[in-house]
């Protein structure tokens, strides 16, 4: 059942303060809908006095309204979140303009007045009520247009007033018997030196039984322990988005989870703060208990069906915005005493997006800002270096992706423009002609205006059409700005959501590939979740499109790997459907989903929103992507989708059963990169303290980089990530890291740190301009600092995927000659999971390269797996020790080779744990179009070259790589045992050398030696490893560690291996 139920609470005035005598209140109604465009005023010099009506309206430009047109206040506000807003705002007129007009049309009655002693209800703020929140509609047969009345200014003495009302929201969320949303609007006019308050009762209450009724209402209280937070396992604390690290607790559902919730409130108590008691006297607005709605509104009407919508607004002097802060607030419906259903209040904050640019010189910002899903969106932008070719701006369906390829435009992965509406693009009039309704809902510029030959701008609108709330919201879509002379996508951001957000994540391995994005504010579990469908590409040799797949969420994991892949029965172990409300999928009101959500099964998001498709190469996986928002799928609370799983349909029968694919729903805490111990090359031994941690959500959200650096001793200059660790065991390990990350290939770096302009260059140099490892450049340089404490937010230093900076090093250089001075390599945070290392180690005698390839991942406490970060130092033996040679591929594949690394042509099966056993090879020229860089998990797991390119051996040809596509946890089929074999130069197909994958432990001992004047601690672990037999790589010194006193040297020896 859901109630949608709107508190709005002002503090208005029962006595007045004197200065309103020489003061004057605005309130205005912004309209832009059904050709009609422009703003009311409404201006009260004081309580009783007559209230002035500015009318700014007129018809937009190629409209032509000939009917006569009805126009006044309406008792309900404006729903901007939905396609058609005019037609719920009640059936009567709250205040009827036409006979306060003398006859005049709406476009002719340009001012007049309303005296409250012929109509009462005009009161901006009167006694017992308010415009405030309300609405004015302008209607005939084929017109309609509305706004909702909102504050806009106060004038005192002929002065602007600094001082503004403050605003605050509720919401609570009805699945029970009744369907609806509560929101609670508070705004307190205090600041204005107005006393005592009202509170708006907006409801829209509909029986998911069927059935019109009248039932009382209250608002409750418990001390009880939240039922959103029934039963649950503490684990700790996990980052949420990119900056906010909180206490997370992980909800198991109990199958009475309804129940349990209703039983709250059976056991909570009537919100009774003044102590009025549960009786009332011959007055009950006065003596009844405040939560008592019943007795100061009468009943709640509760519609018989969600269409049309049956909306209702009340109003009380009584209850107040301090009374809504209370904790523990639930609101009851009782049919008599008999409870019918019951859902807790939340804060339902306002909701910003904003849109960071910096990229191609373009630096700014748009700014997002909707109070709540009655008020328009105000859209505040301030741009940079447009450099004149910049023209029209638009939201477009899906966020930013991150650059992968040198050279591509990530803009051209952001879709289409958002039009929910289906809005005819090329009928919209042209730009700022036409009211906000004619345009797609993203076209921002045909509503608004252009940036035809600006160098830049700081301007601000309201966009009626531009919802942040709701199913329709733009939050974590983009928006684009295309150039002004081919139209061609210029530069583009992601619209972010500044709340906190909780993130999770199923990624599909079989038949198909591609990744389901799950993203919530934390605080209200009944808040909308952004859903992000990206990439589906078949691995299993289909090469056709496939579309009108079902998917549902399911209410278990899968029990095992296998059983995701099984040619029997696949995904059986998921169960059914998740439906913790008992929604009648076969019932009369499941027409009602997807409409309303209540009278759908949680899980049915084919139903709810739309089925999926799969792309048969990855050349066609734009067309599988899918974004948008649901108000019924939390990421926690006692209906948490979290630890189930989704589960694709097939379009046949085929003895896997029609479930074709499944993967686990798993929460996603993001990933913490982070320096270890510090090292330096200064012969004085000078050494940098402290840390720089970078954090980053997802692969599309930006990462956090937190520098803490001390010790500085203000020689530092600039500071960048550098491709490699430092390598063991060297004096000097900064000059071991190689150059700078550059793999986006970034040409030249501008010296100048942002936003200071260059002479070479006539706009700002923003982060693209920079190599991603250049950090000083994109932050600014550390010259002559004692210290640096700073934080800062950059697209373009990822933690995911094979431009990421992990497994890496930082190397700080001296102002001075630029030399470096110190450097620290950058690990994953492990956050209370799992870190796995494995080694293949090519030693043996008889092979022809020396050196080892290491890897390491990390699993996380809540099951989701990092990249692997893989380490490759491999070079020839003995006179050939000095050569190198490029384009060798290499894989691993299932068998074992033996221990003497001679029989390199055994093995003959890809490892490939993610494909099932029986299943026949896949044709060459299919499997590239499926697999690649830019579609890793499109190839084998084994297919190290497809995936993270061919390898270079020799001398100084060291590399970090980062694959997402190589589990070291899998279940079954573990990656220990299995063979890599390495390939001659240029691309050969030869076998030059191979070994078997091996756990990879590490222990360090420290051991005291006594320390002479000819000891040197490199010969000393030189010849440990020559009695031992083992290579550098198992046997080795920390270098950072040593330490003398008197004639005693500490060493600390790290053994590794199996």
């Amino acid at each position: 059942m859901r109630i949608v139920l709107t508190l709005f609470y002002s503090i208005i005035p029962v006595l007045l303060i004197s200065s309103w005598c020489d003061a004057q209140l605005r309130f205005l109604a912004r309209i832009s809908r059904g050709g009609i465009k422009g703003s009311v005023m409404f201006e009260q010099e004081r309580a009783g006095a007559d209230v002035k009506i500015t009318s700014d309206l007129s018809q937009s430009s190629g409209t032509t309204i000939v009917e006569s047109l009805d126009w006044g206040i309406q008792e309900n506000p404006v729903d901007y979140t939905i396609q058609d807003p005019c037609t719920s705002l009640g059936e009567e007129k709250w205040v009827d303009f036409t006979k306060h007009t003398s006859g005049k049309s709406v476009f002719d009655a340009k001012e007049f007045f309303i005296s409250p002693s012929a109509d009462p209800k005009i009161e901006l703020l009167g006694m017992t009520n308010t415009i405030w929140g309300r609405s004015v509609r302008i209607h005939g047969k084929s017109t309609d247009a509305c706004g909702t009345i909102v504050y806009h200014s106060f004038l005192e003495n002929a002065v602007l007033a600094e001082a503004i009302p403050v605003f605050r929201s509720w919401r609570a969320t009805f699945r029970v018997a009744v369907g609806g949303t509560a929101v609670f609007r508070s705004i307190d006019f205090t600041p204005l030196g107005f006393r005592n308050s009202y509170v708006l009762v907006a409801t829209e209450m509909y029986s998911l039984a069927g059935g019109t009724k009248s039932l009382n209402w209250a608002l409750q209280t418990s001390d009880s322990w939240d039922s959103t937070t029934q039963g649950f396992l503490f684990i700790g604390a996990i980052m949420l988005d990119l900056e906010v690290v909180v206490k997370l607790i992980i909800y198991y559902v109990d199958p009475a989870a309804t129940e349990n919730e209703m039983e709250l409130c059976r056991n909570s108590q009537w919100f009774d703060p003044d102590a009025k008691g549960a009786s009332c006297g011959s007055h009950p607005t006065e003596t009844c208990a405040v939560g008592d709605l019943t007795s100061q509104l009468g009943k709640a009407h509760v519609g018989a069906v969600p269409v049309p919508r049956s909306l209702r607004q009340f109003a009380t002097v009584r209850l107040t915005g301090k009374h809504l802060e209370s904790p523990n607030l639930y609101l009851a419906l009782k049919d008599g005493d008999n409870l019918i259903s019951c859902a807790k209040l939340f804060d339902l904050t306002p909701l910003t997006g904003i849109a960071y640019f910096n990229a191609h010189g373009v630096f700014g910002n748009f700014t997002l800002l909707q109070t709540s899903p009655f008020e328009a969106t105000e859209i505040t932008i301030n741009l940079q270096g447009l450099k004149k070719i910049a023209n029209m701006y638009h939201v477009h369906e899906f966020p930013v992706p991150p650059q992968i390829v040198p050279g591509t435009n990530a803009c051209m992965g952001t879709g289409a423009h958002f039009n929910p509406y289906k809005v005819d693009f090329s009928s919209s009039p042209k730009t700022g002609l036409g009211t906000e309704d004619m345009y797609e809902l993203g076209d921002l510029s045909g509503k608004h205006s252009g940036l035809m030959d600006l160098e830049e701008t700081q301007t601000s609108m309201w966009d009626s059409t531009l919802p942040l709330f709701g199913r329709n919201s733009v939050l974590g879509r983009s928006i684009v700005i295309h150039k002004a002379n081919d139209k061609s996508r210029f530069v583009c951001a992601t619209i972010e959501d500044t709340r906190p957000l909780l993130k999770a994540q199923a990624i599909f391995h079989y038949p198909f590939t591609g990744v389901v994005m799950f993203a919530q504010a934390h605080g209200d579990p009944s808040g909308g979740t952004t859903v992000f469908v990206e990439d589906l590409v078949y691995v299993d040799g289909t090469q056709t499109n496939s579309s009108h797949h079902l998917w549902h969420i399911h209410e278990n994991q899968p029990s095992s790997f296998k059983d995701s892949i099984a040619s029997d029965s696949r995904c059986a172990s998921t169960k059914g459907h998740y439906n913790p409300t008992k929604a009648n999928p076969k019932g009369a009101n499941y027409e009602f989903c997807p409409l309303i959500s209540e009278y759908c099964e949680e899980g049915d998001l084919a139903t709810r929103h739309q089925n999926l498709s799969i792309a048969g190469s990855k050349a066609d996986r734009g067309k599988t992507r899918i974004f948008f928002h649901d108000d019924f799928l939390p990421l926690f609370g006692i209906h948490s989708i979290i630890n189930r799983s989704i589960v694709v349909h097939g379009l046949d029968e085929k003895p896997r059963g029609n479930r074709v694919g499944c993967a686990k729903i798993l929460l996603n805490e993001g990933r913490k990169v982070s320096t270890l111990e510090w090292s330096t090359d200064d012969v004085n031994k000078k050494i940098i303290s402290g840390s720089i941690k970078f954090s980053q959500s997802c692969p599309y959200s930006r990462t956090i980089v937190e520098v803490d650096l001390q010790h500085l001793l203000s020689e530092a200059g600039g500071y960048h990530v550098h491709v490699l660790k430092g390598a063991l065991e060297n004096s000097y390990p900064s000059l071991t890291t190689g150059p700078h990350w550059n793999p986006l290939e970034v040409s030249a770096t501008i010296a100048t740190s942002r936003p200071k302009a260059t002479p070479s260059f006539s706009g700002f140099a923003t982060i693209d301009m920079y190599e991603v490892g250049d950090l000083s450049g994109k932050f600014g340089v550390l010259d002559g600092l004692p210290a640096q404490q700073a934080t800062y937010k950059d697209a373009n230093t990822p933690l995911y995927g094979n431009t990421s900076i992990t497994g890496r090093a930082i190397v700080v250089h001296k102002v001075e000659n630029g030399t470096r001075w110190s450097s620290a390599d950058l690990q994953l945070y492990e956050n209370g999971g799992e870190a796995r290392d494995v080694i293949v180690s090519f030693h043996q005698e008889e092979c022809q390269v020396y050196g080892f390839i290491k890897m390491r991942q990390v699993r996380y406490r809540t099951g989701v797996e990092s990249d692997t970060t893989i380490e490759i130092d491999i070079k020839y033996k003995g006179d050939s020790g000095k050569k190198v040679t490029k384009g060798h591929t290499w894989s691993v594949f299932k068998e074992r080779v033996d221990d003497t690394g001679t029989h390199c042509s055994t093995p003959k099966n890809r490892w490939n744990p993610f494909m099932p056993v029986l299943s026949p090879p896949i044709e060459e020229v299919v499997y590239k179009k499926q697999c690649g860089l830019d579609l890793p998990r499109g190839c084998e797991s084994g297919d190290m070259t497809s995936k993270d390119g061919p390898l270079t051996l020799g001398p100084g040809k060291r590399d970090i790589m980062n694959d997402p596509n190589f589990s070291l946890f899998l279940e079954g089929d573990d990656v220990v045992g299995k063979a890599l074999i390495l390939y001659g130069e240029g691309g050969s197909n030869i076998p030059l050398a191979c070994a078997n994958i091996e756990k990879n432990w590490e222990i360090g001992k420290v051991v005291g030696v006594q320390s002479t004047p000819s000891f040197m601690s490199i010969e000393f672990i030189n010849t440990v490893r020559d009695i031992i037999g083992v290579p550098p790589w198992m046997l080795y010194l920390d270098m950072s560690a040593e330490r003398t006193q008197g004639d005693c040297l500490t060493l600390r020896v790290i053994f590794t291996g199996k």
